[in-house]
């Protein structure tokens, strides 16, 4: 629902007071993004009833999740999945907590969770990602795609991460490489092999001065036109990589889930591999060590669990 737009100047105002709530809360980028704009199409929805805020009552939070219940797909065939709806009544939810907090309402309505998907983990086996790096050539990209796989697998970096990582972040005197702008907003410090540190330093010498055009800038991984790599751009690139030895599509963060489950199976402690990935909780690290037992060798890379 990124597409709509809100007519009413009161409604607009109070997506962006929503928005800088999360953020002083301490919310991470993606969640002050997504969360609002969740909330918006609540708000269209409301417009569409010719509802004021001073008007709302819980049921209109029950009449609209029974909305999206019912409505299409945007992006598949289908319904919304129950994981999409729970997102919806978790921005709802904080929504009303907001509008307690400032007096604009005098209710709570408690919206009811679905039971969670099966979820599907995306794992690369340890021959895939040898493939991966071999398929990297010698031209400018090809330099750059391995440090992709170096940042993204060998480091265990998430998307944004990689992209926001700057020249003074790689501490070549102790071997490690520091991540500060990160999705929990908790800095962290990667060690880095030998090998990826060789990578990362013949890249910074050889590869990236090739990309600069004028003016030097402080990030790492630089585009083609010498700027800061976007996360789209670096998508495709990872895309682009995978055709070339016949793999589907699949996400950045498959890499991340495939280190994390190789580190599991070799009997790496779930603290040290959460302290690599820069998990909050163990739970999220749980998931790896379950799984350390399962055949990485399938070649469609995907291993259900609950």
């Amino acid at each position: 629902m990124k597409k709509l737009i809100l007519k009413t100047t009161s409604y607009q105002a109070l997506e962006q007071a929503f928005r800088s709530w999360l953020i002083a809360l301490g919310y991470s980028e993606s969640t002050c993004y997504n969360l609002p704009t969740l909330v918006r199409e609540f708000l269209h929805y409301q417009e569409q009833q010719k509802k004021e805020l001073k008007d709302w009552q819980p049921t209109d939070f029950k009449a609209f999740m029974e909305h999206c219940k019912r409505r299409k797909n945007e992006r598949r065939a289908g319904a919304l999945s129950s994981n999409h709806l729970n997102k919806i009544a978790h921005a709802l939810d904080l929504l009303q907590q907001y509008l307690n907090k400032i007096n604009q309402v005098d209710f709570y309505y408690k919206i009811t969770r679905l039971k969670s998907e099966t979820k599907v983990l995306q794992i690369f086996s340890k021959q895939q990602i040898k493939e991966l790096y071999e398929a990297c050539d010698e031209t400018l990209m090809g330099y750059r795609n391995r440090v992709l796989l170096g940042l993204c697998y060998g480091c265990g970096l998430r998307r944004s991460e990689a992209v926001n990582l700057e020249m003074s972040d790689l501490w070549w005197d102790k071997s490690l490489l520091q991540v500060r702008k990160t999705k929990t907003k908790k800095s962290r410090l990667v060690p880095m092999t030998k090998q990826l540190q060789a990578d990362f330093y013949y890249y910074q010498q050889q590869i990236r001065p090739l990309l600069i055009k004028e003016k030097e800038p402080p990030y790492f991984l630089l585009s083609n036109r010498g700027r800061k790599l976007g996360k789209q751009t670096l998508y495709k690139s990872f895309v682009s990589l995978l055709k070339t030895i016949d793999l589907p599509p699949t996400g950045l963060h498959t890499l991340r889930h495939s280190i994390a489950s190789h580190l599991a199976a070799s009997g790496m402690a779930s603290e040290q591999i959460a302290q690599f990935l820069g998990h909050q909780t163990l739970d999220s690290t749980q998931i790896y060590v379950h799984l350390k037992s399962s055949n990485y060798e399938d070649k469609n890379l995907s291993t259900k669990f609950v």
